[in-house]
């Protein structure tokens, strides 16, 4: 099971930590002050006033299924949240996998249950789990992990800036497993046809706010034109062969539902900056991730995300005063002829991937490097 650390607090199950084992503290050597400040030291905090075991006089339960303790990193927020998930599959393999056989990462999480508890959810399952507990149960755990904080996961080093590592082994591994367990094996890869024949599925990550939602930023405010654009362009319609959506991720359901989409029905995905370019994990690989900065704004995130999981990579800026509508919120249009123009380029990147030869996109993406396929 996995709960998150403030389950253990206020009036839950226990009302505190009890170790049974000694707290070497000589082994605490912090190398790095930033390391133990930023990642341990929420950690140190929780277990600052546990007691070892000899002080305890009866375990009302012994459980001994492995307890998963999480750090939430922002539990509202899609990509904050998949640093956590991330951070338990890298934990997960340093601690099994050496004990395991190749292919280990499409199975290693299978012993973690489907999700990860709520405060409320984890009382709940431990009352319907073991119903002769009170609230005021001791309550013991054979084998506790605690996961690394998700602010520590890579996916935020140097989150501002253009990282230089590509194709990520474990990201792949994360995204693989994630997919399987998602698609239950079925039409995990997906195999495109010729260009002419299955169209290229072109997906804008809409956000259908509203208009009391005046806290959104980084708003695309003519997503309706530029949709228009795209669908009335004669060389998307007569030149390519494209299917255009526009979806609001957030009314799809559930994360599985909006995995399937990205995995199967996707090969450019388009969005304003924002959480929901975190489905750039679940692309297929001959797939391309368009994002679109507001001015005077720009971040390295998702291009580095697309980078490690070897997806290519566009992106455009607003650069016309203009098309700002509010500069406090990054509220801004983009312009559809650049837009459609972009586009283009990427619809070329996926028609060239498939039929196996190599062109050059050249596009702003914070390092004027060249992308080869």
């Amino acid at each position: 099971m996995i709960v998150p650390l403030n389950s253990f607090s206020g009036n839950g199950f226990s009302n505190g930590w009890y170790a049974n084992c000694e707290k070497d503290t000589s082994l605490w050597v912090d190398h790095d002050q930033r390391l133990f400040q930023l990642h341990l030291n929420h950690w140190m905090r929780a277990f600052r006033g546990s007691t070892n075991s000899n002080k305890i006089q009866k375990c009302d339960q012994i459980i001994s299924k492995r307890l998963v303790l999480v750090q939430r990193d922002g539990e509202f927020n899609l990509f904050h949240s998949m640093t956590d998930f991330v951070n338990i599959f890298i934990n997960y393999l340093m601690i099994l996998g050496k004990n395991v056989q190749e292919g280990y990462y499409y199975e290693i999480l299978e012993k973690l249950g489907d999700q990860v508890f709520t405060h409320s959810e984890y009382k709940k399952y431990l009352q319907e789990e073991y119903p002769h507990l009170k609230m005021d149960s001791l309550v013991c755990f054979e084998e506790v992990l605690m996961v690394t904080p998700g602010g520590s996961c890579f996916l935020m080093k140097d989150a501002w800036r253009p990282n230089p590592c590509r194709e990520s082994d474990i990201l792949k591994a994360f995204s693989t497993y994630i997919t399987r367990k998602v698609l239950q094996g079925h039409h995990l890869v997906r195999r495109r046809g010729h260009p002419h024949q299955d169209p290229i599925k072109i997906v804008f990550s809409t956000r259908k706010v509203k208009e009391t939602a005046a806290t959104i930023y980084r708003r695309i405010m003519n997503e309706d034109e530029l949709k228009q654009a795209l669908e009335n362009d004669p060389i998307l319609k007569h030149k390519h062969n494209v299917e255009i959506k526009f979806i609001d991720f957030g009314q799809v359901g559930s994360i599985q539902a909006q995995i399937r989409i990205i995995h199967q029905e996707t090969d450019i995905l388009i969005g304003g900056h924002g959480a929901g370019l975190t489905h750039t994990m679940w692309l297929p690989e001959e797939a391309v991730l368009v994002e679109l900065f507001p001015s005077g704004f720009h971040s390295s995130f998702f291009r580095n995300l697309a980078k490690w999981r070897g997806i290519q990579y566009l992106a455009m800026q607003n650069d016309k005063s203009e098309n700002v509508v509010d500069a406090h919120m990054h509220w801004t249009k983009i312009d559809p002829e650049e837009f459609v123009q972009l586009i283009r380029a990427a619809v070329n990147i996926v028609e060239h991937h498939h039929l196996g030869t190599g062109i050059h996109a050249v596009a702003f993406d914070g390092t004027n490097e060249n992308h080869h396929l």
